[in-house]
């Protein structure tokens, strides 16, 4: 680096050399009054010249090697965005695929649900927020090899769920957990069984006295104040308005478990998850897999290598997975 005593050094020395060969030296006291400081002013200009080359040359040199002095490329790939918006033109081309006769579909298609219990009340239990489609040729297990397709495309999953769920985005990646499933059993079991109690809903915000798309909170207040209401204690002596008050309280808790509430929380222990427990036994294909490290992903990528596997992503419908979420704050309130 260059030290003030370096360049006050430089400074004399330059000084000195020009009114040696200018002959200032040599000349009356009164023209070297007039000389000097022309000279000097061209002197500290070259030096101030040569100090900002050399640190222009150190600058470039540190450009070169890296560190403080390189320029970062901030542009270094695509955004998640768009990720998301290849992987769902992916998926419409893959779910396009047919088939004919008994020839297996080289396609299966998934759905994809993610939690992260004690993060966020909205993804305290599971919710749906993503299809997956993955083109894989003769393969008798495709399932196996949905968990390393989860791990190479998460960034277009988890920008798929935070367009439906906000506070995905702030969730610490390492407790976000993933699910997954054959999209027909989701169908068969989620997404018709939720739309087939629809009338279910619409008697359970009646029962309430409740408006239909009341929120969480509203949900929980209004049957706490029905269960006070028609708690026993308010019909002692009164045989027929307590055997009233019994019938219209266990269409009260029905109505209430209709609309998410009186499950119990997820950090009771013993409490299981609701969005698991949908179609009782029967639904065996549902598949838990906690946290998800990139380092999975290394499997897909050797099968796209060798097999030209492909794999495409779309986002699931809001209104459906915004019903999910909707359970969860009621149920952690």
């Amino acid at each position: 680096p260059v030290t003030m005593h370096a360049l006050l050094r430089a400074m004399v020395t330059l000084v000195l050399l020009a009114a040696i060969s200018t002959g200032v030296l040599g000349t009356s006291p009164r023209t070297q009054v007039l000389r000097a400081p022309s000279m000097l002013y061209r002197s500290v200009t070259a030096v101030r010249a040569t100090v900002r080359l050399a640190a222009a040359a150190k600058k470039e040199k540190g450009a070169a090697k890296g560190g403080f002095g390189k320029k970062v490329d901030l542009a270094s790939g695509p955004t998640a965005k768009e990720l998301l918006a290849q992987a769902s033109k992916m998926y419409l081309a893959l779910d396009s695929v047919q088939t004919t006769g008994d020839e297996q579909t080289p396609v299966t298609q998934w759905s994809i649900t993610v939690r992260a219990v004690g993060e966020a009340a909205e993804l305290s239990d599971w919710v749906p927020i993503a299809l997956l489609a993955l083109y894989m040729p003769a393969v008798s297990l495709p399932g196996e090899a949905v968990p390393g397709a989860l791990a190479h495309a998460r960034r277009e999953i988890l920008e798929a769920g935070g367009q439906v769920v906000p506070k995905l985005r702030t969730c610490p990646r390492d407790k976000i957990e993933y699910a997954f499933e054959p999209l027909t059993d989701f169908h068969n079991i989620v997404s018709t069984g939720l739309k087939a109690r629809g009338n279910t809903r619409a008697d359970a915000y009646k029962a309430l006295s409740i408006e239909p798309g009341a929120t969480p909170a509203e949900v929980k207040s209004a049957h706490r104040k029905l269960v006070m209401t028609l708690h026993p204690d308010r019909f002692v002596g009164d045989d027929a308005g307590a055997a009233a008050a019994l019938e219209k309280m266990m269409a009260v808790t029905d109505a209430y478990e209709a609309l998410g509430g009186g499950r119990g929380k997820a950090s009771d222990g013993g409490a299981a998850s609701w969005y698991e427990g949908l179609g009782g036994k029967a639904r065996v294909s549902f598949v838990s897999m906690g946290a998800l490290p990139k380092e999975r992903a290394q499997t897909w990528l050797d099968a796209v290598d060798q097999h030209g596997y492909k794999l495409g992503v779309w986002p699931l419908d809001s209104e459906l997975a915004m019903d999910f979420v909707a359970r969860n704050v009621m149920r952690a309130a």
